[in-house]
């Protein structure tokens, strides 16, 4: 029996009372559960939809059964279902012109009250960023959010989402305007990606115990700052992370000097974030969203994924903040203090297994996967 054939969402899914939500395809039989969220999104949280609870309440059933009767390939809604019911929703759809075949845009994220801070809103982004991922040909996939949605912002930035504009004065309701940034994640096409080759005999680190009090820390409740923009609230993320901190990556025209190159540890961190842009999608596969940190600032966090084409955003720990906080390993050169090279798993908030020391960089990301693949994340 077809899925489309099986009816209304209660009668579809057969789950365990506990347990995350199942995320799967909604089809003509669930329109009136779709129809009904959709409507108390509308009522309940208005500002972030552009359309408004009177122009769908006008809508008949038929109306939405027609859009989810209407899914293919890049255009599809997406339905999280706890225990028969429907607990949150997402759509996106790939634009028909030829010039933009290319783009898939995300619209009508909502997850109800009850459900929120349970990871449903994530699991909705990431099951679209994977089925829009096996789509040919479609190479970024785009979104509008409210600027002052900082919940949603953090979502996006987390998963790889980077601001490419702020559109102001986007949406009006009643007499109060509201702006509206642009995000775009680009899935990139890997034989187009820069290649960073480390150079021959860097001397490797050594294990010292300085990385050794971390397992088990709750990260501090700090934001910073993120080269998709905005900020992402380290205490505020939820289900599992991996958090790759490096030293520094340097410009395109900036070669490191003989004496960076001697430290044990120092060189490698553009090949090492390239190494985790390759295995972006397996180590989403394997239940994990990828978070990159070091000292340096927003402008050179944000230089260094534009030319690098990486996925995931790079979070600045400009003045050492979080260093301090977890006390976290350092080396100086020139008068300047630099986080020297550890990558944690973080499991909603708390710091379940640490990396360090690691050599060689470029291949740290392959490390991490298998570990992934050999601890999943309990439910």
């Amino acid at each position: 029996m077809s899925a489309k054939d099986r009816g209304p969402v209660a009668k579809t899914l057969d789950m365990a009372a506990a347990g995350p939500p199942e995320v799967r395809v909604l089809v003509e039989g669930d329109a009136s559960a779709f129809r009904e969220l959709r409507l108390r999104a509308l009522r309940e949280d208005p500002v972030p939809f552009l359309t408004s609870y009177e122009e769908d309440a006008s809508r008949s059933l038929d109306d939405f059964a027609a859009r989810l009767r209407a899914s293919s390939a890049g255009t599809e809604v997406l339905g999280a279902v706890r225990d028969g019911k429907l607990v949150g929703t997402v759509g996106y759809y790939r634009h028909t012109a030829k010039k933009a075949r290319h783009r898939v845009s995300l619209w009508g994220l909502f997850v109800p009250g009850e459900e929120r801070r349970r990871g449903v809103g994530e699991a909705l982004v990431k099951a679209a960023i994977d089925r829009i991922h096996g789509v040919p040909d479609v190479e970024q996939v785009e979104l509008t959010v409210v600027t002052r949605e900082q919940a949603a912002r953090a979502l996006y930035a987390s998963l790889g989402f980077q601001v490419q504009g702020i559109i102001h004065h986007s949406m009006k309701l009643e007499k109060e305007y509201y702006d509206e940034a642009h995000l775009v994640l680009f899935l990139g096409d890997r034989a187009q990606d820069p290649r960073v080759v480390l150079p021959p005999g860097l001397p490797a680190p050594k294990e010292d115990g300085a990385a050794s009090h971390l397992k088990g820390m709750m990260l501090p409740d700090v934001v910073l700052p993120s080269s998709g923009g905005g900020g992402v609230r380290l205490a505020s993320l939820a289900g599992r992370t991996v958090l790759f901190v490096y030293p520094r990556i340097a410009g395109p025209i900036e070669p490191h000097s003989p004496t960076w190159m001697a430290i044990p540890g120092a060189a490698g961190s553009a090949a090492e974030a390239c190494g985790f842009r390759d295995q972006a999608h397996a180590i989403h596969e394997a239940g994990a969203a990828i978070l990159g940190l070091s000292g340096q600032s927003r402008s050179e966090q944000r230089e260094a994924t534009k030319s690098l084409h990486l996925p995931f955003p790079l979070l600045s720990d400009h003045t050492l903040y979080l260093a301090r906080e977890l006390r976290l390993p350092t080396f100086e050169h020139d008068h300047d203090t630099y986080l020297r090279r550890l990558t944690f798993v973080v499991d909603d908030g708390k710091i379940t297994h640490v990396f360090h020391p690691i050599f060689p960089p470029d291949k740290h990301a392959d490390e991490v996967l298998a570990w992934l693949k050999a601890h999943k994340a309990k439910a």
